[in-house]
């Protein structure tokens, strides 16, 4: 069954916002692995997807 335009336009946006939330959150988790402390261990980030540091 065809949705209304509306319809797959809202479906297509949520469906970015998520892709953009998901590639920051990704992006946050690989700057903070990267910067890492020495004699320690980086920051606990991404835990079930959310980042706790």
């Amino acid at each position: 069954m065809l949705r209304p335009p509306e319809v797959e336009l809202q479906i297509i946006g949520q469906h970015l916002t998520e892709l953009r939330q998901r590639a920051e959150r990704e992006r946050l988790a690989r700057a903070v692995a990267r910067r890492g402390r020495p004699g320690g261990t980086a920051a606990t980030c991404c835990d079930g997807g959310y980042c706790a540091g």
